[in-house]
């Protein structure tokens, strides 16, 4: 086996690990969106080379899970058997090349890769389709938080869970601290802004998460239609598209918090509001949308 492969899969040990750990064992939804369902295997053997092979990309916390569920839902279409790509699988060797070459036709792949210009050139040359989701900062602020502390065995659990007012927590999630290994909000913001001009599709939280979560049907329905158009999926019939939009929402993913929208606006006072936007800036606010 290619000694990359081993390395990404070394790095799934402690994710499984930790779901065991927080007592959430595999679901269902699990064996469908890697395509092991009775009706997905056949895809995953034959699959047809009309369908695209897509990379989704995002900040940790902006809801990639949510955007994975908005396609794997999708009967011809279903997640490689890999954990979510962070650019620490790729320190020794940035080996996106080989991960992009033995993507399917079908398959999806999840990452929080940072923006690299080589990284951005193997993926154009591949043909393979990015879809990025991004999410208000501030919301990505206050989702780390309760990620963090949820989690047992998550690297910053003991430096949040350690801090017992909810104000000092949002204060080290917005300006970060290197020595306790928490990056600021802006320095994941700079990380992944050039990847705005180089996606197929800019998928926004807000837009996806629909009423359940604080967002609109209507904008929901828009943002799916949108999403599948801009990869090139031509098999997307009304009968499809229900069926998505009745199951996107889904409060049994491991990494489901509450799946609201402004949550930072309704955690955020006067002073933490300034602090968040004089350290973050209002040009990279701008970047975003936000």
């Amino acid at each position: 086996m290619n000694n990359s492969k081993i390395s990404v899969w070394k790095q799934y040990y402690p994710i499984l690990k930790m779901r065991i750990l927080n007592r959430q064992a595999p679901i269902l939804y699990d064996l469908n969106k890697f395509g092991f369902t009775p009706g997905k295997i056949y895809r995953r053997l034959f699959a047809g080379s009309e369908l695209p092979r897509i990379l989704l990309i995002s900040i940790p916390k902006s809801g990639i899970n949510l955007l994975e569920r908005a396609l794997c839902l999708h009967p011809h279409i279903y997640r490689i058997f890999m954990p979510v790509i962070t650019p620490e699988h790729l320190i020794k060797r940035d080996n996106i090349k080989f991960l992009l070459e033995k993507m399917k036709p079908g398959e999806l792949m999840l990452s929080h890769l940072t923006y690299t210009s080589e990284r951005a050139r193997e993926i154009a040359k591949s043909g393979v389709k990015i879809v990025m989701m991004i999410r208000n900062p501030r919301d990505i602020v206050i989702s780390r938080i309760f990620y963090a502390t949820r989690f047992l065995g998550h690297k910053c659990h003991d430096v949040f869970k350690n801090l017992h007012d909810f104000e000092s927590k949002i204060k080290l999630s917005i300006v970060g601290d290197n020595s306790l290994g928490v990056d600021s909000i802006r320095t994941r913001l700079e990380d992944f802004e050039p990847w705005l001009d180089n996606a197929d599709c800019v998928v926004r939280f807000e837009d996806l998460i629909g009423a359940r979560g604080g967002g609109s049907n209507v904008r929901q329905m828009e943002q799916l239609k949108n999403i599948y158009n801009s990869i090139g999926v031509v098999e997307v019939s009304d009968e499809i598209l229900h069926h998505i939009y009745k199951g996107v929402f889904d409060t049994k993913s491991p990494t489901f918090y509450k799946g609201l929208i402004n949550q930072g606006k309704n955690s955020f006072d006067n002073n933490l509001e300034e602090l968040f936007v004089t350290h973050v800036g209002t040009d990279l606010l701008e970047q975003y949308g936000y």
